[in-house]
């Protein structure tokens, strides 16, 4: 049986959640199908698969939505027997919080130069270097913008990595 914590994460907090699950299994195709399955069942999707036919193994990376890790998990432990488990949550909050705050920074920081670049009086070279300036402050906000993405993916998409062999098989 597999012994799950209090997984899945806080409602009002972002986590990064990954687990790491190796099954013995009495049939590694019909396993591995299986998995995906239950990945997709769940919202989710399988990012990689690597199966060997003559190890009798797969590998598995499964991506889910973070609120459904812990049904995740005990579907595929059902797969077979538990050779080994792993979770590891990190709370991502705080980088959220900060990626915000630059970002909110970012677009005062923006639209300073916007308004001054209206003004007809403005003499050319201020202009250039206001000009300079705003490309600077656009390119850093796409940049915390991105990065505040991929928090939030981080947070809302718990990565399992699934590891399958046949019962009389050796495990690689």
């Amino acid at each position: 049986k597999l012994a799950v914590p209090s997984v899945g994460g806080s409602a009002t907090r972002l986590q990064r959640t990954e687990a790491s699950l190796s099954l013995r299994v009495r049939d590694t195709p019909t396993a591995t199908t299986k998995a995906t399955r239950i990945a997709t069942a769940l919202g989710g999707y399988a990012e990689s698969v690597t199966y060997s036919s003559s190890s009798r193994s797969a590998s598995i990376v499964l991506r889910v939505p973070a609120q459904n890790v812990k049904t995740a998990l005990a579907r595929l432990a059902g797969l077979g027997s538990i050779v080994s488990q792993n979770l590891s949550v990190t709370d991502l909050q705080h980088d959220f919080q900060v990626e915000s705050a630059e970002i909110a920074q970012l677009r005062r920081t923006i639209s300073a130069p916007q308004t001054a670049l209206k003004s007809p009086s403005l003499p050319e070279a201020q202009r250039v270097l206001l000009q300079i300036r705003l490309a600077n402050a656009k390119r850093s906000l796409a940049q915390r913008l991105n990065a505040r993405t991929g928090t939030v993916t981080a947070g809302t998409t718990a990565r399992i990595s699934l590891t399958l062999s046949a019962k009389n098989a050796v495990v690689p």
